[in-house]
């Protein structure tokens, strides 16, 4: 039975791997993003740069970009926003209860993505501080 487990830590090509704990945490962040990447990369594209936001020319700001009314979404920009919530979903699943407790607000799979390197990698300060010792 144990070793059944192992298998749903590790993930596969159609199930992504749980986070088990934070010591393990680095290694779960790069088989996520290998999963991402082999399922849709434009999941691990939202993850890096955000959900796709359909946009149109403003006709009272000279042509600047503004979010589109959500009335006015084509199929096409509904199919690339889905992307977003996939994403959203798939880490969600892998989050033990007592993690997903503290995590449930997050929108987008960037934020929540963000929100766990924080919590479990540390700030930038933190990192930085942990190179400086290990030097």
């Amino acid at each position: 039975m144990a070793q059944n487990k192992g298998v749903e830590d590790i993930g596969s090509i159609s199930k992504p791997p749980r986070l088990v704990s934070g010591e393990d945490y680095d290694m779960w962040k790069n088989r996520m993003e290998s999963f991402f990447c082999y399922q849709e990369y434009g999941m691990w594209k939202s993850i890096k740069d955000g959900p796709y936001i359909p946009m149109v020319a403003s006709a009272d700001s000279g042509g600047t970009l503004v979010p589109k009314e959500s009335s006015k979404y084509f199929d096409e920009d509904i199919k690339k926003m889905e992307v977003d919530f996939k994403a959203l979903g798939a880490i969600q699943l892998c989050l033990p209860n007592e993690v997903f407790h503290n995590f449930r607000g997050y929108k987008t799979a960037k934020e929540l993505w963000e929100a766990l390197e924080k919590m479990f990698a540390g700030s930038e300060e933190v990192k930085e501080h942990r190179r400086d010792i290990l030097k």
